[in-house]
């Protein structure tokens, strides 16, 4: 089982306005966002994210995503979710999860909580799709914190409105 952790980001590296707005993307990104959930099956998504989308975004969020696992990070243990959810408490808590229920694992930010799946080296794939549009200040992919990640590059792919999808695969054996 593989953990994907596949991302809308700014050319600057950006996946959000610092209050965590994104109405610099399109729709498309959400879009395709809803396929790509649907095929895995599953999502993975830390507290912060799901109250953003929750409190900015009007008319569509997480609950309309049509997928099996909705999964929310948190070490929050009286944490109050929508029956649509479940909650785990760490990265690990998420594999344990759904291992044997799906073949990857979806993993959709906030930076938080990629920073927390890669500094457990559990992260197998970083995909990013580019929008064209710089924001001067913002919500990083990762947020910092002592790891790195070793990539090498797989494919890139053209999509509309100038956007690119870019897939890498982490080498693990480095991460060691």
């Amino acid at each position: 089982m593989k953990v994907i952790c596949s991302m809308v980001i700014t050319p600057n590296g950006y996946i959000a306005r610092l209050d965590g707005q994104e109405d610099y993307a399109s729709h498309a990104n959400w879009l395709d966002y809803l396929e790509t959930a649907k095929q895995y099956n599953n999502f993975v998504i830390g507290r912060k994210t799901l109250d953003i989308v929750n409190e900015q975004y009007d008319g569509f969020g997480f609950e309309d995503v049509d997928c099996e696992h909705k999964i929310v990070v948190s070490t929050q243990r009286d944490l109050k979710l929508n029956p649509a959810y479940t909650q785990a408490l760490s990265p690990q808590d998420v594999i344990d999860q759904l291992n044997g229920k799906v073949k990857n694992i979806l993993l959709v930010g906030g930076s938080e909580i990629n920073s927390a799946f890669g500094k457990q080296n559990l992260i197998d794939e970083v995909v990013v799709t580019i929008v064209p549009h710089v924001i001067g200040q913002g919500i990083q992919l990762f947020s910092p914190a002592d790891f790195d990640l070793d990539l090498t590059f797989e494919e890139v792919e053209q999509l509309s409105e100038g956007r690119i999808r870019v897939r890498y695969s982490v080498n693990k054996e480095s991460q060691q």
